[in-house]
């Protein structure tokens, strides 16, 4: 009997910790992607809460075997109707991403917490044999929950009980020369994500003028019909970096960087030698990044002599407010009753101070980067025109709250920035530089969130335009060239080693490239 109530306490808690745990199954971790280390604060207060849940029911449970069946019967009509509501928050937080279908789930729980002890206590005056089988059932199903813990114990305490140090976010290769090597080339990468092509050439919003976009383009090579190679920065950025397409990847701490081509596909280590920042330093070139969001400085720290990353957002990974900041108690306090509360899609509060705040220390470091002559591959990846809003465009200036179409606005503000960094340079005048985006602005998903404004819904026609952009600039070029043909997003990879390699040094050298006459890969690669 001691070893039934314990399995049946076991479901209990797994019942009620699942929605929260569930972001610790999926195949890339929100908690160990996109924040440095430690990050263990938040799994380890949900191991603590599943052990305080289920020493509690236990106690609960056993108690109620010594009471007489009348009201044992009670306490388990009781636990059916509370079994309803832990049902209604599992089906609320797997259905999060959707908040029509989370509320519906939710809506439905609701109204089975009131019906279902009324209709066992109904039934119970009429039929008693029937409702006792009907609760033997119940608890047989609790007791197989019960078995969810030889999942979630080990998933859980992998990851929160054991120690975790301090990662840096920024360094300085020891081997970096101290004087550059002056006559060699220089490439800057400046990548700003959720750029849209419609937005700034196609469709652009009335009024708005974007001088910096206009004047690259007139001496550049820009890509009018580019194709997406994904929908999620952790995929695309990988991808292009690599070369090869980039559906899913997978990154825990103490275990190998991974990636899945197509989905559902055989995991393969994500080797930094093969990507593009490998490739450079076969050949001599210095690299660095400064950027958001992804943890380049972790996963392509032997290909890079400088970097730094930074993202401060709250990420909508967990059904509940969890800090990865936060002590191990603050979070497991907000995983109690009355404070803990599921939220569909993850509604955190929009926090435009702390995107703006990563803005300003990505551009620091990429101008101190673009100024920095010993890398001669530079790569910058930066948090804008990417919501929340962080500018007034009426104002020109830095500011707290607004929406796309003013980070838009920021972005062409931000290009003009770099580029007056980069003519002081004493390279310029041999630095190849292109501007890129991850993906267009997907509107299908902002939509949904509660700082969607009616300009935005104006502007974007509701729809989603989903070409990014690519423009190249090569040394000397004085004119502009529109490719229209349809190209996928992934050209950036073998652009960048033509510049590498010597191998362009007019638009008529990217349009030949576009049309597949090139060198082949180098045997090292």
């Amino acid at each position: 009997m001691k070893a039934k109530s314990l399995l049946e306490a076991a479901g209990l808690a797994v019942l009620y910790v699942l929605p929260i745990a569930n972001a610790f199954f999926k195949s890339w971790h929100v908690n160990s992607y996109h924040h440095a280390q430690p990050v263990a604060s938040v799994p380890r207060a949900i191991f603590l809460l599943i052990l305080l849940v289920w020493a509690l029911a236990w106690l609960m449970i056993a108690a109620l075997e010594r009471m007489s069946p009348r009201v044992r019967t009670i306490a388990w009509i009781a636990l059916s109707t509370l079994l309803v509501w832990l049902f209604g928050r599992i089906a609320f937080a797997a259905f999060g991403a959707h908040p029509a279908i989370a509320r519906h789930a939710l809506f439905a729980a609701h109204i089975g917490v009131a019906v279902v002890p009324i209709a066992l206590l109904a039934l119970w005056r009429l039929q008693p044999h029937m409702v006792r089988q009907a609760l033997d059932g119940v608890r047989f199903l609790v007791a197989v929950a019960g078995f969810g813990m030889l999942i979630l114990l080990p998933k859980l305490g992998w990851q929160g009980l054991r120690f975790q140090g301090h990662e840096a976010t920024a360094f300085t290769s020891p081997s970096l020369p101290a004087t550059p090597h002056s006559t060699q080339p220089r490439i800057v990468w400046i990548l700003m994500d959720e750029l849209s092509y419609d937005q700034v050439f196609g469709s652009r919003p009335s009024g708005l003028a974007f001088p910096n976009f206009e004047r690259f383009s007139a001496h550049s090579v820009t890509f009018s019909s580019l194709q997406p190679t994904g929908y999620h920065t952790e995929e695309v950025i990988p991808g292009l970096i690599l070369g090869e397409p980039v559906a899913d990847v997978e990154h825990i701490y103490g275990r190998p960087f991974r990636f899945r081509s197509v989905y559902r596909g055989p995991w393969y280590p994500y080797d930094p030698q093969r990507t593009v920042f490998g490739y450079a330093h076969r050949l001599g070139w210095t690299t660095g990044i400064a950027a958001w969001f992804n943890p380049y400085c972790r996963f392509l720290n032997s290909v890079l002599d400088r970097c730094s990353w930074r993202y401060s957002d709250v990420y909508p990974g967990l059904p509940v407010r969890l800090y990865y900041e936060r002590s191990t108690l603050a979070n497991m306090w907000a995983l109690l009753p009355p404070h803990e509360r599921l939220d569909p899609f993850a509604v955190y509060p929009i926090d435009h101070e702390t995107h703006m705040n990563d803005y300003l220390d990505t551009m620091a470091q990429s101008e101190s980067l673009l100024r920095d002559p010993r890398i001669r591959f530079v790569m910058l990846h930066l948090p804008v025109p990417h919501t929340p809003g962080i500018y007034n465009r009426g104002e020109h200036t830095l500011d707290a709250g607004g929406n796309y179409i003013d980070n838009l606005a920021l972005s062409d503000v931000t290009l003009g920035t770099l580029m007056k960094v980069i003519r002081s340079t004493p390279d310029a005048s041999q630095t190849s530089v292109i501007v890129s985006s991850d993906h267009s602005w997907r509107v299908d998903d902002w939509k949904k969130l509660s700082d969607w404004t009616e300009e935005e819904a104006r502007l974007s026609g509701k729809r989603f335009d989903t070409r990014p952009v690519l423009m190249v600039h090569l040394p000397g070029s004085e004119e502009g060239q529109v490719v229209s043909q349809p190209v996928s997003a992934m050209i950036v990879h073998p652009i960048l080693e033509a510049i590498m390699r010597g191998q362009l040094s007019s638009s008529g050298d990217i349009a030949a490239l576009v049309a597949g006459r090139r060198p082949g890969r180098h045997k090292d690669r």
